[in-house]
């Protein structure tokens, strides 16, 4: 059967009828079905529960916390199979604030709290149109289902505080139960298996708090000879009240008059063994639980292992299940009432359950020796890693040099991860192992041998520590500015797409343009004040050799033209994201200011993070731009020092191995070439790309006349 098959086949079938009935055919009623607690109970549960017991609400405490705590992703999976990580959609910015008044935590926490002690939970999806925007929890003794004869569940009924029902599609409701043998319809908690011992805490604490009110002794009875008369009796009850009731009038002597004789016939306290009663309590409600006993506070036979133990024993059999079904409605009620496009959307937790250190260790060094074993019998070190499940790394060769080299004509060739090819034009086989990042293909320069007596590589890396203050600075001050530039632009656009949306074309949404005029120029005083301090700071490198160099900063125009393109790029990828997410709304009948406030609501979410990193490459370009301007007006005497110059990467916090390989080493006396390998911006190599802090330095030679001028040390 083809794809295109299957899909009909999912789309068009036919939606079968129940072989057997559910509920009879005449005298059902909303409520639960006969036998399985009524709606009081499931409120007297949900009412009392929590303050009966002391280790109840530990054990619901301490439930909820490991539920609620767990951080979520959303994803789309291809038809391939493929997982992208989606972080930003309507469906993602409705679970993480489920409603003005809840988050996720609050959300789950309630939920949670229902399902361990009535044994279900529920909550109803409010709608603008046909989008779920909204997530509310619904009180589940509030909740029966309306049965159907066939279709199992008609619709929900929610009982409201004023007596009267609203009925609840079966779509808006996301129901989870623990299975009840007796009733299909509703769920059943460990609370619910424990009843008697509850009340048995319960009576015994009132038995104590009563033997407390009343004299602190046990309870017993006045016998009178003969019959009293109603006065008689309220005035003997009086005087016995104020006399001994209380514990501060306990075991005084009592003085009973006309013959009274006092009896007692209650228990001692050590014939109840409260002690005793309330432990087995305890330990009733833990076991319906399956709680451990060191996540209590209890310290007794309690140290770090079995303490340990018991949080991993919760993660496992107690937290991971709850996720689960939570994942389950997530992904089969929730998700599926989108757009998806291409692929299906899903929720995934990330697992609670951590993996033991030790056999963490084991495992992964004889993951390492598997892997060194199958590379060295001769198969593909790419494949061996993941045949024991080991992530792909960059594989290097002996002596720590690369074990790809690029040979020939020295092009860099464009590849995916994982993959192989032979270059077109190229001799020779192809490469054994890809990079690890794609390349954009150019020809680089061929770098000549340093003459004699020049080293072809630093002793120690330069003090650059000024240069990258002076960035960093440079870069928070521009991104604090760069706010108003995108409130800016979300408005236009923003005011855009509801024209769109309303004029009934989407296909006008190809046209939204981002505003950059004010971009532009924030960037530009921004790349021009970068471009003089990197100027002075390249010229007092110069000076501390001895040259005489004057700054010499970018020119404007250059600085201008770059950060036109920068902020066009810039305001492209807004308006695409604003597009992307106007189109898929659009399909859900929404008018253009619902769709237009849902696009502000997603920029609005977007961190700066492409922002930064666009701002902070367009300021190490022109910081590069203007320290190669210095250094070259430094060199312009024909007589004087002639610069040599060598790659830095001591400015990145996280270097590549192309950038390693690089770092310190001599690029010649000529600066086209440096130009060709570090252009506006780092190294061309680079497999960061525009994250790439790589510069240029230079140590100064002797010129003709070496009797004017003493070598010094490298920078």
């Amino acid at each position: 059967m083809s794809k295109l098959a299957r899909t009909i086949s999912r789309l068009w079938r036919p939606r079968a009828e129940a072989p057997i009935q559910y509920v009879p055919d005449v005298g059902f009623q909303i409520g639960p079905l006969a036998g399985i607690g009524s709606v009081d109970d499931r409120e007297q549960i949900l009412r009392r529960s929590q303050t009966q017991s002391g280790t109840l609400f530990a054990v619901l405490d301490g439930i909820i916390g490991s539920v609620s705590s767990v951080r979520w992703h959303l994803y789309r999976t291809t038809s391939s199979g493929e997982r992208i990580e989606i972080t930003s959609h309507p469906a993602l910015s409705v679970m993480q604030r489920p409603n003005r008044f809840m988050s996720w935590s609050d959300l789950v926490s309630i939920m949670i709290l229902h399902y361990e002690l009535v044994g279900e939970a529920y909550a109803v999806l409010s709608r603008i149109g046909r989008i779920p925007v909204e997530i509310w929890p619904i009180r589940p003794d509030r909740m029966d289902p309306k049965p159907h004869k066939t279709e199992f569940i008609e619709l929900w009924n929610y009982r409201n505080p004023s007596g009267t029902i609203t009925e609840l599609p079966v779509d808006d409701i996301l129901w989870m139960r623990r299975p009840n043998g007796y009733d299909p319809y509703h769920g059943i908690g460990p609370v619910q298996s424990v009843l008697v011992e509850l009340d048995a805490a319960q009576y015994s604490a009132e038995w104590n708090r009563n033997f407390f009110l009343n004299s602190a002794s046990p309870g017993g009875v006045i016998e009178i000879p003969g019959t009293l008369n109603d006065s008689q009796f309220e005035r003997l009850m009086k005087r016995w009240r104020s006399s001994h009731k209380g514990t501060r009038n306990a075991h005084k002597v009592s003085i009973i008059e006309g013959g009274g004789k006092w009896v007692g016939t209650s228990q001692s306290m050590r014939d109840m063994d409260f002690t005793g009663l309330r432990q087995l309590s305890s330990e009733a409600i833990r076991e319906a639980f399956r709680y451990p006993v060191p996540l209590l506070g209890t310290t007794t036979d309690v140290n770090r292992a079995t303490a340990q133990a018991a949080r991993g024993i919760r993660a496992e059999e107690i937290t991971l299940p709850l996720l689960e079904q939570i994942r389950q409605i997530m992904n089969t009620v929730f998700t599926t009432q989108y757009t998806t496009g291409t692929g299906r959307l899903e929720f995934d937790f990330e697992s609670p359950v951590q993996e033991d250190e030790e056999l963490a260790i084991r495992r992964l060094d004889s993951s390492v020796k598997a892997a060194v074993a199958l590379a060295g019998a001769g198969w593909d070190p790419d494949e061996s890693l993941a045949a024991v499940g080991m992530p792909a790394i960059t594989w290097r060769g002996q002596g720590g040099s690369p074990a790809v080299k690029i040979t020939g004509d020295s092009k860099i060739v464009a590849m995916e991860p994982g993959t192989l090819r032979r270059v077109p034009g190229r001799t020779g086989e192809p490469h054994e192992h890809s990079p690890t990042c794609r390349y954009v293909a150019v020809d680089l320069p061929e770098i000549p041998d340093p003459p004699p007596g020049t080293p072809d590589e630093l002793d120690a890396d330069p003090d650059l520590d000024a240069v990258q203050a002076a960035w960093l600075k440079r870069v928070k001050k521009t991104l604090s500015a760069w706010d108003d530039v995108l409130d800016g632009q979300y408005s236009e656009l923003t005011d855009q797409v509801r024209a769109a949306i309303d004029s009934g074309d989407i296909t006008s949404l190809t046209n939204l343009s981002c505003p950059t005029g004010r971009a532009l120029v924030v960037l530009s005083d921004a790349m021009q004040d970068m471009s003089e301090t990197a100027a002075d700071q390249a010229a007092e490198e110069t000076e501390d050799q001895d040259v005489d160099a004057d700054p010499v900063p970018a020119d404007e125009t250059w600085i201008t033209d770059h950060a036109t393109v920068v902020t066009a790029v810039m305001g492209a990828a807004l308006a695409a994201s604003a597009a992307r997410v106007a189109l898929q709304l659009s399909q859900a009948g929404m008018s253009g200011d619902e769709v237009a406030t849902a696009v502000r609501e997603h920029l609005d979410s977007l961190t700066d993070a492409q922002p930064r990193l666009a701002i902070g490459a367009a300021l190490t370009a022109a910081q590069n731009e203007s320290r190669l301007k210095t250094f070259a007006a430094a060199a312009s005497d024909p007589d004087g020092p002639i610069p040599a110059y060598y790659a830095s990467e001591v400015l990145d916090s996280n270097t590549c191995p192309e950038c390693r390989d690089i770092d310190r080493k001599w690029l010649g006396n000529d600066l086209a070439i440096v130009r060709r390998l570090y252009p506006a911006g780092g190294y061309v190599n680079c497999l960061g790309g525009p994250r790439c802090r790589g510069t240029v330095v230079v140590v100064w030679r002797p010129g003709p006349d070496t009797e004017r001028w003493t070598e010094k040390e490298p920078i």
